[in-house]
């Protein structure tokens, strides 16, 4: 609305249409359109004819913003040209003058091929996740790349202008403070994981892929060279004994000053899991190995939540082979050291705290493994390895089978008929049967005499 005031002061609010005539002004407004001079303050005619043009041509109306101007002021208004001064009422009375840019809020996404439970804290960064961040693969999409790289989703939202200096920068800390400048600087606690200098390419809306073994290690992502493979961090930073809250600060740079800045901390990196277990054995099975383990009491770690179990070809001098045994058993396992490759040699998992027995499946039979034994954390951390056992996986003759070589002819079910005669290990066979079961009815019926 325009208001003018006896005290000489013209106020613009939220009434009007930029640019609006007194005419306009009186139909939005509740003024008379033909009689505008009539609902004016008497003083305002005549000769101050020049602060009704610049209300008629220059009333812009704002909800945020209440622009008033002194009456001594128009006398300079008066001698301004109109262009001059609509573009001045324009940038004072526009919501977006001297809008400060923020930062609204964010959310955050671990990107993974295997996906966590939110039992298993699905925000928390593990050793697969570091050693999964290959950047020979594409970033992992549930549909176009569902195998590929494990990276960091950030969705950042933007309120207000973008100016041409500014730039969005994500940084992380365990427990130092980013927004500070002297912990940004070689030798501070921070360490820069994101970074996006150009400010036409910053969205409203915008996403940023954050990289585990980027967030693991020390060096700014601005001081590498992501394009050369070869230059990008290894997986002996997967390797680090890391299980710490890390906080990620999200901010907008106009310059050199953080102009805002959002903060995301409920996440950490854990990288280390529980101790293992001791007393390994394993026992032959077909294709398999039954495998059990001990841990004294007092040594259980209350993060864990499961045991793995790996398997990997014994050398040509470990290993006792046969029915397996105590003792060491050489191979490409080694006790006290995480599990090699990941997930490459895992042949079995078991889950609960008490469990202390498991099968170690998909062997071959004939060859010779060493099977060791790893706690598993929350988070599905393997911890270090156990000491390994040696088995040797052969095919097991089951009952029915050493009956069938033996010349049995039944057909394995409940009854079975053979217009063949059976061998004399078939009929040994069913006189042991038929004396079991005249037996047993002669005990029923004992039992039954004595209840008569």
């Amino acid at each position: 609305m325009l208001t003018l005031l006896h005290a000489g002061t013209v106020k613009l609010t939220a009434c009007c249409a930029p640019l609006a005539t007194l005419a306009h002004l009186g139909r939005r407004c509740g003024v008379r359109s033909n009689d505008h001079a009539a609902t004016l303050p008497s003083e305002w005619s005549g000769n101050h004819e020049n602060a009704r043009r610049f209300a008629r041509w220059h009333t812009l109306c704002s909800n945020a913003h209440v622009v008033t101007i002194p009456r001594a002021f128009l006398f300079l208004v008066a001698r301004v040209p109109a262009w001059l001064t609509l573009g001045l009422a324009l940038a004072v009375t526009s919501p977006a003058f001297g809008q400060a840019i923020s930062l609204k809020s964010q959310s955050y996404r671990v990107e993974r091929a295997n996906e966590r439970s939110s039992s298993e804290e699905p925000y928390a960064i593990n050793r697969q996740d570091c050693l999964d961040d290959d950047p020979t693969k594409p970033d992992y999409d549930y549909k176009d790349a569902p195998n590929g790289r494990t990276w960091i989703r950030f969705t950042i939202y933007v309120d207000g202008n973008i100016k041409n200096n500014s730039r969005l920068e994500i940084w992380v800390s365990q427990g130092a403070d980013c927004t500070d400048q002297d912990e940004r600087k070689p030798g501070g606690r921070c360490t820069q994981v994101y970074k996006n200098p150009k400010a036409d390419t910053i969205q409203l809306s915008d996403v940023a892929h954050v990289y585990p073994r980027i967030a693991v290690g020390d060096t700014n992502i601005e001081d590498m060279d992501l394009t050369d493979v070869d230059a990008y961090p290894g997986t002996e930073v997967c390797d680090e004994p890391i299980d710490q809250a890390y906080t990620f600060y999200i901010m907008l740079f106009e310059g050199d000053t953080v102009a805002s800045n959002v903060k995301w901390t409920d996440t950490r990196v854990d990288l280390l899991g529980p101790d293992p277990p001791t007393e390994i054995s394993a026992k032959v099975g077909e294709s398999s190995a039954y495998v059990s383990w001990e841990i004294p009491s007092e040594q259980e770690d209350p993060d864990t939540q499961g045991f793995a179990l790996y398997c990997a070809p014994a050398s040509a001098d470990g290993g006792m082979g046969g029915a397996g045994g105590a003792g060491a058993c050489g191979s490409v396992l080694v006790a006290g050291e995480l599990p090699p490759g990941g997930k490459q040699y895992e042949c079995g998992t078991v889950t609960g705290r008490g469990t202390r027995e498991g099968t170690a499946r998909n062997l071959e039979n004939g060859t010779t493994y060493a099977v060791a034994v790893a706690a598993r954390d929350l988070v599905k951390n393997s911890g270090v390895l156990s000491e390994a056992d040696c088995v040797t996986p052969e095919e097991v003759t089951t009952f029915f089978e050493s009956y069938k070589q033996s010349g049995g002819r039944g057909g394995g079910g409940y009854c079975a008929q053979s217009p063949r005669p059976v061998g004399p290990a078939g009929l040994l066979l069913l006189l042991i049967l038929g004396t079991t079961a005249w037996v047993r009815r002669r005990q029923r019926g004992a039992v039954a005499g004595e209840h008569s």
